[in-house]
């Protein structure tokens, strides 16, 4: 402020000052980091959205430093890691937080594997659904006498029984009747990390019932009845399939 002197009263001063306009500190509308889980060796994009009067944004741990108020970074930490992002002016910092968590943890191993149901050429197997604490459960890996035969993502159907939908469910077909397979399963998370399989469970498929064969006789019509003692031609007769 500039002070001067009243001429018509020189004992006395008045003072002007300078108006000056508030810039606040930047507001930060978004912090993100998708995926928020990985796996060993992956990658997270850190993404940022900011406004106001910008003269510095930077994200620890890193080297980052930029003005620029919209914008992403590629991260990969070794460990679970919460990057912190800073966004200032003369007036204050803003900062906000991001986790990115470094998952390597595999699913729960199947276990209790059952036959639901089975046909000559197919077995139905269930199991209780695996968990996973971190970054979830992504499904199933099927194999049928140590041979790899399937993948399932969440299949899970209510067993009556318990009145629950906490069971998978895998129909296995195109099989041979009467015969006895050995299944495993592992889990797998969203991160691919996957389970030990479980232990092995064997099931048998329902025999194969066949009808009686074509038989060949002799005989005739008499009256529209058939008499094998008849005069003999020949004819084609089968008993009732069954």
């Amino acid at each position: 402020s500039t002070e001067y002197n009243n001429q018509s009263n020189p004992s006395s001063f008045y003072s002007t000052s300078t108006l000056q306009t508030y810039v606040p500190a930047p507001v930060i509308n978004s912090f993100t980091a998708s995926p928020a889980y990985i796996g060993s060796g992956g990658t997270s994009t850190l993404s940022w959205n900011a406004t106001g009067t910008i003269t510095s944004i930077t994200i620890t741990p890193g080297t980052l430093s930029t003005t620029t108020s919209i914008g992403s970074i590629t991260v990969n930490p070794t460990a679970s890691t919460t990057y912190t992002l800073s966004v200032a002016n003369a007036n204050g910092t803003s900062t906000l937080t991001a986790a990115v968590t470094v998952d390597t943890t595999p699913p729960t191993v199947p276990s209790s594997i059952t036959e639901a149901t089975s046909t000559p050429s197919s077995i139905a197997l269930q199991w209780p659904v695996s968990t996973d604490a971190q970054s979830g459960l992504a499904g199933h890996d099927i194999y049928r006498n140590g041979a790899w035969i399937a993948s399932t993502t969440l299949t899970t159907y209510i067993d009556t029984a318990v009145n629950s939908p906490s069971y998978s469910y895998y129909d296995d077909t195109g099989l041979s009747a009467s015969t006895t397979y050995a299944y495993t399963i592992d889990a797998y998370d969203a991160v691919d990390n996957i389970s030990s399989q479980s232990l092995e469970f064997n099931a048998a498929t329902a025999n194969q019932i066949i009808p009686s064969s074509p038989q060949w006789s002799a005989g005739a019509f008499a009256d529209d009845v058939w008499d094998p003692s008849s005069t003999p031609i020949s004819a084609i007769y089968w008993p009732s399939l069954t």
